[in-house]
């Protein structure tokens, strides 16, 4: 399993083409009765965009 990975992190609510940036995080390691996989890509859902803008309907803490 390797050490780190990459991950879309919005530091602010904006247009995700200004808040989002590419990052290397470490691999969490799993606990007791937890099972660690390994995705190579997943979308980014339409209202993932809209909590992103702060458009959808409750408000979210920073950094997401």
């Amino acid at each position: 399993m390797p050490q780190s990975m990459r991950a879309l992190v919005a530091g602010e609510v904006g247009e995700p083409n200004d808040v989002l940036r590419l990052e290397s995080r470490p691999v969490p390691t799993p606990e007791a009765g937890q099972a660690s996989i390994r995705v190579k890509a997943t979308p980014i859902h339409a209202s993932d965009l809209h909590v992103l803008r702060g458009r959808y309907g409750f408000p979210r803490s920073f950094p997401l």
